[in-house]
């Protein structure tokens, strides 16, 4: 059986890949820490972090042709391809399918988490591969169980989590949206 991440051109796969990096420069959030207060920049990051989640699983979508709402075993596919082309190799990163609509992800050298450790970044809340994760089912428009195993913040070997998930819903529950970080 063909992967979905196979259905694109070697081309639209660089092209995806180049937009949209699992790592990109954060000092940032850095710089806003010390005008304002970790808090902030933590808010701040973690809501990038869900903005470009939404984007790169919004242009995946687009090119392989898939429309929101999708159902459970596209959502897996999707996720499936989405670390394929995101997580560069040099990060170990695997997706175990347990289901036709389970995932558990293994990512043991996480770039996300390198780089908060090179900034000395000790005040990240959460992680912010989890809030990326986040805009995918967003975009998606599915309802997405995503429980954090392991941490490599905690100590952990690796990040790992375990997705389940549900049929689309009209507002995915679980799911931020504009209008709820409006209020």
């Amino acid at each position: 059986m063909q992967s979905l991440i196979d259905t694109l051109s070697e081309r639209d796969r660089e092209s995806l890949r180049r937009e949209f990096q699992l790592v990109e420069p954060s000092i940032w959030a850095t710089d806003l820490a010390n005008r304002r207060r970790w808090q902030d920049a933590n808010e701040a990051f973690l809501r990038h972090e869900r903005e470009r989640g939404r984007s790169d699983m919004e242009h995946l979508m687009a090119a392989v042709g898939a429309h929101r709402p999708v159902c459970p075993t596209s959502a897996a596919d999707l996720v499936t391809a989405a670390v394929s082309l995101y997580v560069p190799e040099e990060s170990q990163g695997s997706v175990e399918r347990l289901s036709e609509d389970c995932l558990r992800i293994s990512i043991r050298n996480c770039p996300v988490y390198q780089r908060l450790e090179e900034n000395h970044w000790r005040g990240v809340t959460a992680c912010g591969s989890w809030h990326r994760r986040r805009g995918w089912y967003e975009a998606m428009g599915i309802y997405a169980t995503d429980s954090v195993l392991a941490e490599s913040k905690w100590g952990d070997a690796a990040c790992e989590a375990l997705i389940d998930f549900a049929e689309p819903a009209a507002e995915p529950l679980g799911v931020w949206s504009r209008a709820h970080a409006a209020r």
